[in-house]
């Protein structure tokens, strides 16, 4: 019976660890989604933005893997930068079937700009934690994402049942990039869309 209670109460820290956690980055999307707004951008076109900003031109594929979103979804917000003047696309003369994206002038100038700005939101938004324990968090939130990515789904529920599928044919979930937590770490910050490697690491 102890042990039935002491199982009890590590499954329930689980949970309430991915309760708060959910939670948690449901209050600081809400900054960012706010500040990257401000700016006329979608999560989207402001993660693109900032990871040519930072890694300089890349394949399609490429910014897609780090920014976690759906090929469909890229397509959209790539044509939408680039009819806005902020990105430039060109086939790879390597191979011509690899699309090659940059930042224009216009591109970079925006992204130099805004990104302080955006910074400085991102830093209030995690205030509540010292600088001390924002390394923490990160050190923490890190290692947690790299160990659930290195662990498979489980597909058994709880009684010893299977969980179910996820038809094939349902909706497909948009992703949308982490926020920008690092942010306030200024000295270890890599980009929006690098900042959380436990989900797209390099």
């Amino acid at each position: 019976m102890a042990q039935d209670r002491g199982s009890r109460s590590v499954d329930d820290i689980a949970l309430t660890l991915w309760v708060v956690l959910a939670r948690a980055f449901g209050s600081v999307e809400r900054h960012s989604r706010a500040s990257v707004a401000s700016f006329g951008l979608s999560t989207t076109e402001f993660a693109v933005l900032d990871v040519l900003h930072h890694k300089g031109e890349l394949a399609v594929c490429e910014v897609r893997r780090r920014i976690l979103v759906e090929s469909s979804s890229m397509t959209y917000v790539v044509d939408k930068l680039v009819a806005g003047g902020l990105v430039a696309r060109r086939p790879s003369r390597r191979d011509r079937r690899v699309i090659l994206l940059a930042l224009t002038s216009r591109g970079r100038e925006l992204v130099k700009r805004v990104l302080p700005r955006h910074a400085a939101r991102m830093r209030h938004a995690v205030g509540a934690l010292s600088p001390s324990d924002q390394a923490r968090a990160v050190r923490l939130l890190r290692r947690l994402g790299l160990g659930a990515a290195e662990r498979p789904p489980s597909d058994v529920a709880a009684h010893g049942r299977r969980a179910p599928r996820a038809s094939p044919r349902g909706p497909r979930h948009r992703a949308e990039p982490a926020p920008a937590i690092a942010e306030a770490l200024p000295a270890r910050r890599r980009g929006l869309a690098t900042a959380w490697r436990g989900s797209a690491p390099d």
